[in-house]
């Protein structure tokens, strides 16, 4: 009883929500579930199962999230909006899709919400634009944010308590990829998630980045990624 109570004093009913649709998406026997769900009533409470820890309920919740495409701050707006089967579908396709790519991101839920579509009056793209440390393939863009947030991405966050997201796209020219990160700061912890940005939108950030690109630069996406490559391989090979 202690380990759930510490559980449910942290997460609250909506973790066992998402701990619930975890264990359905993954047909978790009866009787190794940690969760009870009643889901016409919509309540959710801990099983009697003997083997119920603090720490085997968080990992169960946080692999939840993860194919949920979401992080705390966003679980309370997520569990308002959807039923635990529709998280639980959710969970199952993106859990099928993960098992047979290891590099596949789950793609978020908040794809399902019915929220309005960014637009290029509703952010701006820094100039300081960079190439991913890992991938030189891929261009980091900061996006500034003239938009609500807390709407598009399901937060509850508050800007006047020093909280607030930074978003990046992150766009590769040579595949014609792009997702948009997003690291939600506070004054406790910095926490990131990847959006997937609609058809309308990627295409919109892809082509704000590359504009400007040419602005600052005076070259392609394809050509300022050739020419940081090109000038970091002369750097390294005259030391």
């Amino acid at each position: 009883m202690k380990q759930t109570n510490k559980f449910l004093h942290e997460y609250g009913n909506d973790g066992l929500k998402i701990i619930a649709a975890y264990e359905e998406a993954c047909d978790i026997a009866h009787n190794d579930k940690f969760t009870s769900w009643f889901g016409d009533l919509g309540i959710f409470e801990t099983s009697l199962n003997p083997n119920i820890t603090y720490e085997k309920l968080c990992e169960r919740y946080k692999e939840g999230l993860n194919f949920l495409g979401i992080v705390d701050e966003q679980v309370g707006s997520i569990c308002s909006e959807f039923l635990s089967s529709t998280l639980a579908e959710h969970i199952r396709e993106e859990k099928a899709k993960s098992d047979m790519d290891e590099h596949y991101h789950p793609i978020p839920i908040l794809t399902k919400r019915d929220v309005f579509e960014l637009t290029k009056e509703s952010m701006w793209v820094d100039r300081d634009i960079q190439l991913d440390d890992e991938n030189k393939q891929q261009i980091v863009a900061y996006l500034e944010t003239l938009f609500d947030v807390n709407k598009k991405f399901g937060l509850k966050l508050d800007s006047n308590a020093g909280e607030w997201v930074n978003m990046y796209g992150i766009y590769n020219p040579f595949s014609d990829f792009l997702i948009v990160e997003c690291v939600i700061s506070t004054d406790d912890k910095n926490e990131s998630f990847f959006y997937s940005p609609t058809k309308a939108e990627a295409e919109l950030i892809k082509d704000m980045i590359t504009q400007k690109i040419q602005e600052v630069h005076g070259q392609t996406p394809v050509e300022f990624c050739n020419d940081i490559c090109s000038t970091e391989e002369q750097i390294m090979g005259g030391m």
